[in-house]
């Protein structure tokens, strides 16, 4: 660690200066301060065709917008548009990624069967790709068969609850290429990451969850570095109507988050994935450091005026 690369670092200088191991903040019966942890890498497909950082940064600054029609790779969604009819949607707006062709993947490049690739759910398909920009862009090479953890957020299912409409779809693969709760472990097996390999599902906070628990298991020493996703396609009808009959879907399928014109949320999709590593760790590997993460928490706010109620 050179002294160029820690004045690049806000805050590692003090961190260094205390101790590494923070002995006498624990000595003196205070709580050592958290180890910081670094963003290096990155991967997306957001609405608006993101797909890079730059992307990403431009809509942002510029306040351009995802919104649009669903597409008819998703739904027909004209056939169900329906305001106040039951069993229909009330919009046929939202933020979706009507540039990606969900069927499209090259087995050759992972080690997949034709069978596998044609039956996996789209999720699968697009995280791998997402993943693995993410490592490129961290400039990482050392992670096959590391300790690297893979923690993914997850809301949606709907490629498994559309296959079992099929009674007599029983794929001997089905446990392998359905449910949500394989989208880690696929990432786990195909870059051969032997860390922590799990899926949170908290609804809207789940990436978050999944941040807060990769952190967790990077400063316990459970892995050496982790990717965390957040996954969400949406393949039909069925959830839209559900949170239509509920009432929080905005009509013009517009978010408007603190704007007295708020009249709902709009669904989204969206496909993204960091790497992150020990700060110390980071700035030790020359890696490009995004940006720093200095704490993470969870918690629940119990009894409220209703179960979905924050």
């Amino acid at each position: 660690m050179t002294d160029r690369h820690v004045a690049a670092v806000p805050g590692i200088q003090e961190e260094r200066a205390n101790g590494s191991d923070h002995s006498s903040a624990t000595e003196s019966g205070e709580t050592p301060p958290l180890e910081p942890i670094a963003i290096v890498g990155m991967g997306m497909r957001l609405p608006g065709s993101v797909h890079n950082a730059a992307q990403y940064w431009d809509l942002l600054v510029n306040g351009k917008s995802g919104r649009c029609k669903v597409p008819e790779s998703r739904y027909h969604v004209d056939a169900w548009y329906g305001p106040g009819k039951v069993d229909h949607v009330g919009t046929k707006y939202g933020y979706f990624l009507p540039e990606l062709n969900l069927a499209h993947i090259d087995p050759s490049f992972w080690s997949l069967s034709q069978h596998e690739a044609a039956s996996m759910d789209p999720q699968q398909r697009v995280f791998l790709e997402v993943v693995h920009e993410a490592l490129e862009t961290a400039g990482a090479t050392g992670w096959r068969g590391a300790a690297v953890g893979v923690y993914v957020g997850t809301m949606g299912d709907d490629w498994s609850a559309m296959e079992v409409q099929d009674p007599q779809s029983l794929d001997p693969k089905r446990a392998e290429v359905y449910g949500d709760y394989i989208l880690a472990n696929r990432v786990s097996y195909e870059f051969d990451l032997r860390g922590p390999s799990l899926v949170v599902r908290t609804a809207c906070s789940s990436s978050l969850v999944a941040l807060h628990m990769a952190c967790q298991d990077l400063r316990s020493g459970d892995c050496s570095a982790a990717v965390v996703g957040g996954v969400n396609l949406i393949l039909s009808a069925r959830e839209t109507v559900v949170m239509t009959a509920q009432g929080v879907l905005s009509p013009t399928g517009s978010c408007k988050s603190f704007d007295a014109a708020a009249d709902g949320y709009a669904r989204g999709e969206g496909v993204s994935a960091i790497y992150i590593k020990k700060l110390a760790d980071a700035v030790r590997d020359g890696d490009p450091i995004r940006a720093v993460i200095r704490s993470t928490c969870v918690g629940g706010d119990g009894k409220t005026m209703g179960l979905t109620t924050p």
